[in-house]
Formats: C-alpha cells, sequence, structure tokens
C-alpha cells in the first residue's frame, strides 16, 4: 500500500470484475494508494476516478439494448479503462502544467483533452492507449482509449461504445472531475450505433439504476 495509488480492492469483488472484465488484473501492477494522483490532480473527489470508469462500463453493458449494432464483449474492458491515462499522467506531470492545462481550459473554454494536447503536446488518452499497448491488450481496446475523444477517426463499434459510455458516465455525474460537463455526444457515433434521444434517456436511467445495484453489492452507499 503507498499514499497515492489505484483504489485498493477486495479479493472477492476482483474476482468478480475480471469475470466481467478480464483485463482489470493489469491494474494491479500499481501497489494501491490510501488516496490517488487522480483525485489530487484531476479534480476528482474520493473514488470518482474508479466509479466514473465502473459507470462507463455499466453504460456499456446497458447499450446493448439499445444499439442496433452488436457491441463487443471486448468494450465492456475498453470502458472501464479509457480514462486510465489519467492516473499515468497524474503521477509524471509537474503541477505547474496541471496549473496551465487548467487555465486554458477555463480562458479558452475548450475541452480538458485539447487543454492538455495543448499544453503536453498528447493527451490522457493517448497514454493511456500507450499503457494498455505495452499491455499487450486487444487492438481494439488500444484503439478506443486512443480515440474515444476524437469523433472524427476510428468509427468501430468498440470505440462507438466507449464513447457513448464515457458521455452517459459523465452525464448521470458519475466522476466529473476537473472535465465537468465540458464535453458534446457526437450525432454520428449516436446515428451509427441507432440512437435516438429517447433512447438515450433511457440508457442513462437504465445505467443510473445499474451503477446503483453495483455500489450496493460494493457495500458502498
Amino acid at each position: 500500500m503507498s499514499v497515492v495509488g489505484p483504489r485498493p480492492e477486495r479479493q472477492f469483488f476482483i474476482d468478480q470484475i475480471i469475470l466481467k472484465a478480464p483485463h482489470y488484473k493489469h491494474l494491479h501492477k500499481v501497489r494501491p494508494g490510501i488516496t490517488s494522483w487522480g483525485q489530487v490532480k484531476y479534480g476528482y473527489a474520493e473514488n470518482d476516478l474508479w466509479y466514473h470508469g465502473v459507470a462507463a462500463t455499466a453504460a456499456t453493458e446497458c447499450l446493448a439494448s439499445y444499439s442496433k449494432v452488436t457491441i463487443p464483449p471486448v468494450s465492456f474492458t475498453a470502458a472501464l479503462l479509457h480514462d486510465i491515462g489519467k492516473l499515468l499522467l497524474s503521477r509524471c506531470v509537474s503541477d505547474d502544467l496541471f496549473k496551465e492545462i487548467r487555465r486554458l481550459e477555463a480562458e479558452e473554454r475548450i475541452t480538458w483533452a485539447d487543454a492538455e494536447f495543448r499544453v503536453l503536446g498528447f493527451t490522457h488518452a493517448d497514454t493511456g492507449a500507450a499503457l494498455c499497448e505495452s499491455w499487450k491488450l486487444p487492438e481494439a481496446i488500444v484503439n478506443a482509449v486512443a480515440n474515444h475523444h476524437k469523433p472524427d477517426i476510428d468509427f468501430s463499434p468498440v470505440t462507438d461504445a466507449v464513447r457513448i459510455a464515457n458521455a452517459v458516465a459523465r452525464i448521470t455525474g458519475a466522476g466529473l472531475g476537473n472535465e465537468g460537463f465540458a464535453f458534446a455526444i457526437d450525432e454520428r457515433t449516436s446515428d451509427r450505433l441507432g440512437l435516438n434521444r429517447k433512447n438515450f434517456e433511457h440508457l442513462c436511467v437504465d445505467t443510473v439504476m445499474r451503477c446503483t445495484s453495483i455500489r450496493t453489492e460494493f457495500g458502498e452507499s
């Protein structure tokens, strides 16, 4: 155990998560911590980054009921890991650079990912994708993590599912952090999956209910 690191979890729940998202085990290559750099530098409240990943995974699971295309099972792992790059950047990027990212995002009203790129030359999505690639995860996961903020490229069902799942997690308030509601839902992504406004609203409700069930299972309110 370290002071700062990923959320620690009981073995029973680790086993349950791995059944759904087998690549979750790679998170345990980093020592768990009392708090996380995601909380310290990305503005997350306690456990928010973890909740955001879980909510995105739940959204992907619920999306299968509304999508006109089949959602590949690997999408669940991609959704869980889509913001994993934030953990790495939080450990490696200086406070001064994070302050500049926050300044650009606030003053120029651009997305957090765009501000990261302006300051660092890459984003948390790029970093996360590189990390997933180093873990030798499937290419579909690597691409989804890399491109979930890039609606103009990569139109695969896995990446589209992660884009929608990320949006649903944020709309439902699961792990907003510094990014808050500074995002947009790409209509082309929704169209490819066959989602209309009514279905999207139902998807959000289903995701909230699923997340409530998950948190109850984990003994959390």
